[in-house]
């Protein structure tokens, strides 16, 4: 294993002189999973040119935890040698990541809390041509409403998926598997739903929009990607978080049932009957997230970088 992260060390670091980044952004993980991005951060800090910027979910885990391992990790000294930002993707309002993390004053001064990112910002022309191509991953004979099940990557999604394809489903129930569902998984899916007339499996979709906006309700875990996702497109949304190894769902979803935005049920209490329940109730179009919350990451992320860019020139002089 260390012969394997000094090849991967060496590579990033390679990379990172060769290119010569104006900026570079770091996701997460101020010295990478194991340090290998050390000899590169100091590479790039030694010429005295790139930017280097750390990203941040709003949301890592729960307090204690997170000021347990950036300690052990030491990663505030990280972020003293090498980082000029923190581009946090979320909503002070919703999270404060500074408060509840205990960020030193010097590294909060660093930070800066871009909005959550709306996926309906981004220019992906791929995305808009899937859009007529929803009609085709249906199997035939879909009918409405259209209710979808999405487990994130998959990984740890099947007990949520089995309960989904089991519940009462008035209309067509979809689930996506994700790439990280392990195959034998799928397979118990796939020979599940087709107990079920009107219950289908799709393994992983490029991309998961064009589904969102033709659907009418949506059973979920509460990633940070799938969160936003639904927001976008304002669908009733019944979010089911993972809590282990880490709580950052069930804290995200805790966060974002008590604006209004999604109905929550604790994965303690997950039963094909308790979706059945949420399925058969009535339920409002949600509260667009723009009332409640800062939803401009996407659009507000260019100023930004033009930000660091300019700090950079500034620098140099």
């Amino acid at each position: 294993m260390a012969d394997l992260i000094k090849v991967r060390s060496s590579g990033i670091t390679a990379v990172l002189r060769s290119f010569d980044a104006d900026v570079l952004v770091v996701d997460k993980v101020p010295k990478g999973v194991f340090d290998e991005l050390l000899p590169g951060l100091r590479a790039l800090r030694a010429r005295g040119r790139a930017r280097i910027v750390l990203g941040l979910r709003e949301i890592l885990d729960d307090a204690e935890a997170v000021r347990r391992e950036w300690e052990e990790g030491d990663y505030t000294s990280a972020i003293r040698a090498y980082y000029d930002r923190i581009w946090v993707y979320g909503d002070r309002s919703v999270y404060d990541t500074v408060r509840e993390y205990g960020f030193p004053e010097d590294i909060a001064q660093r930070v800066c809390f871009t909005g959550y990112l709306n996926p309906l910002d981004v220019a992906d022309p791929e995305c808009e041509a899937d859009r007529w191509l929803f009609d085709a991953l249906l199997p035939e004979g879909g009918s409405r409403p259209i209710t979808l099940c999405l487990v994130g990557g998959g990984r740890d999604g099947l007990t949520l998926a089995e309960a989904f394809l089991r519940a009462k489903k008035p209309g067509t129930g979809v689930v996506v598997t994700g790439p990280l569902m392990p195959a034998e998984s799928r397979a118990s899916l796939k020979s599940l739903a087709a107990q079920h007339p009107r219950a289908h499996v799709l393994e992983f979709v490029t991309h998961p929009c064009p589904l969102l906006e033709r659907a009418d309700r949506v059973v979920a875990m509460a990633g940070y990607n799938t969160i936003c996702e639904i927001l976008a497109y304002r669908k009733p949304a019944l979010v089911v978080p993972r809590t282990e190894p880490r709580t950052e769902q069930l804290i995200r979803a805790e966060r974002f049932a008590a604006l209004g935005l999604v109905d929550m049920l604790h994965p303690s209490e997950l039963t094909p009957e308790a979706i059945s329940a949420w399925l058969e109730a009535k339920v409002e179009r949600p509260t667009a997230a723009e009332e409640v919350m800062d939803f401009s990451g996407v659009r507000r992320l260019p100023g930004l970088l033009e930000e660091v860019l300019a700090a950079q020139v500034r620098a140099v002089r």
